[in-house]
């Protein structure tokens, strides 16, 4: 998104306005985690 000249911290209400509620905190810790793609998967379909 960042390229397109949108940043996390103008992401995360939009999210928060469809259901997802995220801070900006929690996106980054959870991109510097590199989770496996299958746990990420699994949790996009749990929230």
């Amino acid at each position: 998104m960042r390229s397109e000249g949108h940043a996390v911290e103008s992401t995360c209400p939009v999210l928060t306005g469809h259901g997802c509620s995220v801070a900006a905190r929690t996106y980054r810790s959870w991109r510097q985690a590199n989770l496996p793609v299958a746990d990420r998967t699994d949790a996009a379909r749990n929230s």
